[in-house]
């Protein structure tokens, strides 16, 4: 789960070197993984859209916040291997487009949303130990 791995890593980094520019990008990490998981977990979007707000609407709110976070740590994220992130998203991203097509065999609907979701998640979850992992070993060189 990417949103421990941040939250504990958050906590390591905050505490050996708490002005590291770093910190703020897994805090974040944390947060924004966190909220995908609440979502994915209390079905927050179906809420969402039992409450009138269009399913467009609701993934333009999700992209904005995806984007925004993009946008905002573009220098971190240039110095990680993101491109392992972005295939997960992308990813992500056909499941929700076979979500969308509501095939009729719910079998081959759950496989084919399930699997890429699956691959996803161990993409994202792999992209930020990675990234966790190196962001406490630089810390922990720069204490010696």
């Amino acid at each position: 789960m990417p949103v421990i791995v941040c939250t504990f890593t958050y906590g390591l980094a905050k505490s050996s070197h708490p002005r590291n520019l770093g910190n703020k990008f897994i805090l974040f990490s944390a947060l924004l993984t966190g909220g995908f998981l609440l979502n994915e977990i209390y079905r927050i979007h179906i809420y969402m859209i039992g409450v009138g707000i269009p399913k467009l609407g609701v993934c333009l709110l999700y992209a904005i916040v995806l984007s925004s976070y993009g946008w905002f740590f573009q220098r971190e994220l240039q110095l990680t291997p993101y491109k392992i992130l972005l295939v997960g998203l992308g990813l992500l991203f056909l499941a929700i487009g076979i979500d969308t097509l509501k095939l009729k065999n719910q079998i081959l609907a759950s496989l084919l949303e399930g699997v890429p979701k699956l691959f996803s998640e161990i993409n994202i979850a792999f992209y930020y130990w990675y990234v966790c992992k190196c962001l406490l070993q630089k810390t922990a060189l720069s204490i010696d």
